[in-house]
């Protein structure tokens, strides 16, 4: 294996399974909800307004946002990697 290119091989080794927790992350970020007064919030806005947006503000926040999400995502496809567990159809 090259240099440099373990990330990449880390998600190409489970590709559906990486789309999968990958949605249903986002899935169960959006049906975790409360109210806050009179409006509604789901635990997306909330890790968002809470942790990313004071940093930089709305883009380089959101940016952020992605970016830790897509982490989560891949050390989990990792840990798969590296007990060379791999989920085929």
């Amino acid at each position: 294996m090259e240099q440099g290119t373990d990330f990449f091989y880390t998600f190409g080794s489970n590709p559906l399974f990486a789309f999968v927790l990958s949605e249903g992350i986002a899935q169960i970020l959006c049906t975790i909800e409360w109210m806050e007064g009179d409006v509604h919030r789901e635990a997306n806005w909330w890790l968002y307004k809470t942790f990313f947006r004071p940093i930089e503000g709305g883009e380089f926040g959101s940016f952020l946002f992605a970016l830790c999400f897509m982490i989560i995502c891949w050390l989990i496809c990792r840990w798969l990697y590296v007990r060379k567990i791999f989920i085929k159809i």
